[in-house]
């Protein structure tokens, strides 16, 4: 993995699927120094040496790659760091490795429109990898619904699979309303404060927004769903639009961007794929390990989404001062509904102790920017109800519902040097008594997570 780092951070266009043989070496465009471009023999040399490509037996890895932002130069040497790694053989296995990549000109550069490109990687005999472009998209955001959609549609058509995955890398906040987390008080005048509760008037949303992701003053940068920035607007999606971007259902879905490991996400995936990893916390910009990601997930028979989770905390636990800073879970989606019915039933108990709670007892996952706005808006699911004065019986129901669903969790005893971790559940939730009536008419509107427990009456 690489030696730098900056913060990682829901988001896209119109796509125009013109298919191509070769891809150009732009400087926008991550295929390393040396690699070949071009088809490599693909399905017809595999039929000649007959062994016929089979739906039944492929599988298929997606890294969405959405890098027009602050994440640019550390996405560019994760997508270099594939070719470190395993990838599958032209012509002797049957299994895909493609990439969507968007990257701005260069660091900094907003203004200047690049194509996005969907291309694959293969390598030969002797393990030299070409890569093949597929799509060239017009220049614009590629994580808005509409895109997602239509690039994953190619993907179902032109790759049927008995399994799909992904790899997600971007700027990400979890549930909130696009542009949220980066401007609050500008975009909606909705100052936060340590002090419980507090409540301001609801304010519309209507984007993009208008702004620039800050960035912290000092310390390691961290990685937002799939912001972009493109000239001075910010484009994301919604945790909806994000799912409904999905016309196949997925093995797994790894998120390598902050703060998306919310029970509100795992909860809105549960209709898209079997299981999900990601961060309760801000994720260092180096993110996954990108050299050992395909040997889990595409090298062996059966996908192992569960060993990229792990490789990831040990590598950021191994590590020294603010970057020995990481969380991360993985989830079985198909659990998600015995939670709710759980949580549900502790949040009507509990809600009047919940909706007093000082959010200073209660373990937190976020921190305070350069720009001077408290975002921390991520609370422990477990530690809000312990808190709130849950009963040992109803806590022990809790543990049952999360042990369910958690297939994996873990946790270094700090963040960014600065936020010690004393509970960790393995899924953040809204606590409301930290909110403002804006986030709680949204979350009513927009977060079916809700829907299920009714958090927010």
């Amino acid at each position: 993995m690489k030696g730098r780092s900056l913060i990682r951070r829901i988001i896209g266009l119109a796509l125009v699927p013109v298919l191509t043989v070769s891809c150009e070496l732009f400087e926008t465009h991550p295929v390393p120094k040396g690699w070949n471009e071009g088809p490599q023999g693909g399905e017809e040399e595999m039929e000649h040496r007959g062994r016929t490509p089979s739906e039944n037996e492929r599988k298929v890895l997606i890294v969405y790659s959405a890098g027009y932002n602050t994440l640019r130069s550390y996405l560019k040497e994760d997508l270099e760091d594939l070719q470190k790694g395993y990838v599958p053989r032209n012509g002797l296995r049957d299994d895909v490795l493609l990439v969507l990549s968007h990257l701005n000109a260069k660091y900094g550069d907003y203004k200047t429109p690049t194509e996005p490109v969907l291309y694959r990687l293969t390598a030969d005999r002797s393990g030299k990898v070409s890569a093949d472009t597929l799509l060239r998209l017009t220049p614009g955001p590629v994580t808005t619904k509409e895109t997602m959609r239509q690039v994953l549609e190619y993907v179902k058509t032109s790759f049927p699979a008995k399994s799909y995955g992904m790899v997600f890398s971007s700027h990400a906040s979890g549930w909130f309303p696009p542009g949220y987390y980066a401007k609050p008080e500008d975009k909606y005048m909705d100052s936060i404060s340590w002090e419980a509760p507090r409540r301001k008037p609801s304010f519309t949303y209507g984007g993009p927004v208008s702004v620039y992701w800050p960035e912290p003053a000092e310390g390691p940068a961290v990685k937002s769903i799939g912001q972009e920035q493109i000239d001075a607007d910010s484009y994301e999606m919604t945790l909806r639009e994000f799912a409904a971007a999905f016309p196949m259902h997925f093995d797994y879905i790894l998120i390598d961007a902050c703060l998306m490991g919310a029970v509100e996400a795992a909860y809105e995936f549960k209709d898209i794929c079997d299981g999900v990893g990601f961060s309760q916390a801000e994720v260092l910009a180096e993110g996954f390990d990108y050299t050992k990601i395909t040997r889990h997930l595409l090298e062996n028979e059966t996908p192992d989404p569960v060993s990229v989770c792990s490789d990831y905390f040990d590598y950021y636990n191994a590590r020294s001062g603010s970057f020995r800073s990481a969380t991360i879970s993985f989830v079985r989606t198909d659990r998600m509904e015995a939670l709710a019915e759980v949580c549900k039933t502790l949040f009507a108990r509990y809600r009047p102790a919940m909706e007093v709670l000082n959010p200073k007892s209660v373990q937190n996952f976020g921190r305070k920017m350069s720009d001077g706005g408290d975002r921390g808006w991520y609370f422990d699911l477990k530690d809000v109800l312990e808190k709130a004065g849950a009963s040992e019986e109803d806590l022990a129901a809790l543990q049952e519902a999360l042990d369910g669903c958690i297939v994996y969790k873990a946790a270094t005893p700090r963040l960014l040097g600065t936020i010690d971790i004393r509970a960790f559940s393995g899924l953040t939730v809204y606590l409301p008594a930290f909110g403002t009536e804006f986030l709680d008419n949204y979350y009513k509107e927009n977060v079916s997570w809700n829907d299920a427990t009714s958090l927010v009456l």
